[in-house]
């Protein structure tokens, strides 16, 4: 390395002379020749390869705290392997060699190493011993270590037990007292003695607090599954829903778990995992704590007699004490700005200067109010010189109608002009995508271009400013504006993952990239390609509608067999609650009869209870019998009038059949008979008489005889 120096190639600093008569490890301790800052985790691996490379079994060792407390570490669980990275680097940036620290490291670390090295021998012989042992001697030893295991789970849980039972105690007394209270205020006003008593809907109630009922978890911190259910009785699986609440379920269950996805992406964004509130109020008390730093030391500077000179020159004569002199001139600029600070508070204070800002502001609203009817005053103008009166609007008895115009008729939603044409509307309006051209008729009627924006804005702004500045009832609260902050905050969030999202989806390295550790590719990108509010918008949407829908109907039935939730049984309890431990562990078989008895029973008397019930609706089984009859009798004299319904109609059928037959038959011999014809039809009919009056008189007479 010297021969770079020597032939120019590098430069010699401060101080080469004496390495050449002293060693490189000599001036350590002091920052002089300190080695760099650290760059990355790349040196990191490197040397963690070196380390295995050397002591592979390290590998292995378990995470623990008690070779910190060998080497005077906090007590933190860590891995060998971390303390030696730690220590490594530490002696790397005191200026020692990769080799060297190596060296001092592993000297540290061989006695650890090899404490660890004999328990593992140990623990194998002890394996080999207990592998040899005989089966009894085994069992035993399992028997007696699972018994073991069960009296420390008792000894763990057994506190719990007792706080259940304690607060199940303390609901019971404060219950009673509160109906005492309500039975002595209901004899005092004279009423009625109402029966108020507090009766549990089943003894697993019991058990459970209503503190416990009524705390409900956040549906954003507890994870609900968008597309299965676990259920606890089978009655629940044979429990059908309509398609408007599997549509409503899932709307309601993806967005909770969207809201868990991009709460846990928030951790990762460089605020040291600080919720919305928490931002908030760091920001709003960022200035009292800056005022309250500059008051501390203004307190300290006036005790020194720490003052500003004419020329605006910080004035330390006056310290004595060189620690107090030394820091003070380290933040020389901060000490010069909190004295101008305190001069200029003393000589011009902030209320004269929010008076004048007060009034300039009201000032310039109104001149920006001028300007707004100024321009609004102008299109009038404008519109009554276009405007051509015909000869019935110049006529007219309605002096009204004279002056009226095609002004934008102004609502809450904005200024809609009727002058364009809904097919230049739909052309400039119109998006690839179908579900954002459904409300483009209702939007045609408050349409507004960017002019009537500009001035809608412009008008909310001034109304804002005015409200402010003038203070009172109009003033915008407090919780308002923590709201809008709020949402502004959740904005900015969302637009700065959207935008991470976008980058890595091209394959560039996102913005915030050392707070995506804990995010593979794939689960970074779960909602890059979907836009969640047009899922919502189709999804709530009538069920009708979507049936009705020529192109949505084939694939609907499709989409609510994968949206729909599946239901899975499980035959599983809690085992820190009481009762559900008492069942659990009670496996008593007469216990077990007696309790199937008692559901047998409950099964039956619901059934009496139900028949009762419908015996009552209905009037009895007379009732029953006699509605029975009726609808007998209702369905024979229905089928009777259908059938004569049918037999009118057959006949009818075949009446016009003829009626139709006939008529064509004298249309057609109308239009091509002529007179040769006629008298040729008259015979015909004339011979068919005369030879049926023969016929009859052979039939009477008989035939002659010859």
């Amino acid at each position: 390395m010297n021969i770079w120096f020597e032939r120019g190639f590098k430069r010699k600093f401060v101080g080469y002379e004496l390495t050449k008569y002293f060693g490189g490890q000599s001036f350590l301790g002091t920052n002089t020749f300190s080695g760099g800052d650290y760059t990355g985790q790349d040196e990191d691996w490197n040397l963690l390869y070196k380390f295995y490379a050397k002591y592979p079994e390290v590998k292995y060792f378990p995470q623990h705290n008690h070779f910190f407390q060998q080497f005077g570490g906090n007590m933190e669980l860590s891995h060998s392997a971390a303390i030696f990275i730690r220590k490594q680097r530490s002696l790397m940036s005191k200026g020692y060699t990769e080799e060297k620290a190596f060296q001092i490291v592993e000297k540290d670390l061989g006695k650890f190493i090899q404490q660890q090295r004999e328990e593992m021998r140990i623990i194998r012989g002890v394996a080999f011993n207990a592998f040899g042992d005989s089966y009894l001697d085994r069992m035993q030893r399992i028997a007696e270590l699972e018994s073991s295991m069960k009296m420390k789970r008792l000894e763990r849980d057994i506190p719990k037990y007792q706080r259940a039972q304690n607060e199940w105690i303390k609901e019971m007394e404060t219950m009673l007292q509160h109906n005492k209270q309500k039975q002595n205020s209901a004899q005092n006003e004279g009423g009625e003695d109402e029966d108020i008593s507090y009766t549990r809907e089943s003894i697993e109630d019991a058990y459970t607090t209503d503190y416990q009922k009524v705390q409900q978890k956040d549906s954003v911190q507890s994870y609900t599954p968008v597309l299965y259910e676990i259920v606890k009785d089978q009655n629940a699986l044979n429990k059908k829903e309509t398609l408007s609440e599997i549509q409503e379920g899932f709307l309601q269950r993806a967005e909770s778990l969207l809201k868990i996805f991009h709460e846990r992406s928030h951790i990762h964004d460089g605020l040291k995992n600080l919720s919305n509130e928490q931002v908030l109020r760091r920001v709003r008390e960022g200035p009292t704590r800056l005022k309250r730093a500059a008051k501390s030391l203004l307190y300290k500077l006036q005790k020194h007699n720490v003052v500003l000179d004419q020329n605006g020159d910080v004035d330390f004569s006056n310290v004595k004490e060189p620690n107090v002199l030394s820091s003070l001139k380290k933040n020389e600029n901060l000490v010069r700005l909190t004295l101008m600070q305190a001069d200029l508070e003393f000589e011009y204070p902030q209320k004269l200067e929010k008076m004048t800002i007060k009034a300039d502001l009201l000032k310039l609203i109104d001149e920006e109010e001028l300007k707004l009817k100024s321009m609004v005053e102008q299109k009038e103008h404008e519109e009554l010189a276009k405007k051509v009166l015909t000869y019935e609007e110049y006529y007219s008895n309605y002096p009204q109608q004279e002056t009226r115009l095609a002004f934008p008729n102004t609502s809450n939603l904005g200024a809609s002009r009727k002058d364009t044409k809904y097919e230049e509307f739909i052309k400039e309006k119109t998006s690839v995508n179908i579900f954002e051209n459904d409300l483009l008729d209702q939007a045609y009627k408050f349409w507004e271009n960017d002019v009537d924006k500009t001035e809608r804005l412009k008008k909310i702004w001034l109304d804002l400013k005015r409200k402010n500045a003038l203070g009172g009832v109009d003033q915008r609260t407090t919780e308002e504006q923590d709201q809008l902050t709020g949402q502004i905050v959740e904005l900015t969030r969302k637009i700065r993952f959207r935008v991470d999202q976008e980058l890595v989806k091209r394959n560039i390295n996102p913005v915030f990239k050392n707070n995506y550790k804990a995010y593979d590719k794939e689960e970074f990108l779960v909602d890059a390609n979907m836009e969640f509010f047009k899922i919502k918008k189709l999804l709530e949407r009538n069920p009708k509608t979507l049936k009705d829908d020529p192109l949505l109907s084939i694939d609907y039935l499709k989409v609510i067999d994968l949206i729909k939730r599946r239901r899975l049984y499980e035959d599983a309890n809690d085992q820190f609650h009481p009762h559900e431990q008492y069942e659990s562990t009670y496996l008593d078989p007469e216990v077990k009869d007696q309790k199937k008895q008692i559901d047998e029973l409950r099964k039956a008397q619901a059934f009496m209870n139900q028949l009762d019930t419908e015996q009552l609706t209905t009037g009895g089984d007379s009732a029953l019998l006699e509605d029975e009859e009726t609808e007998a009798q209702v369905r024979t004299t229905k089928k009777k009038e259908e059938r004569e319904k049918a037999k009118l109609m057959k006949q009818f059928d075949a009446l016009a059949q003829q009626y139709e037959k006939s008529n064509k038959k004298i249309l057609n011999t109308e239009d091509k008979e002529t007179v040769g014809q006629m008298k040729k039809s008259t015979k015909k009919k004339k011979e068919k008489t005369l030879g049926s009056k023969l016929r009859l008189k052979e039939k009477k007479v008989g035939p002659e005889k010859k």
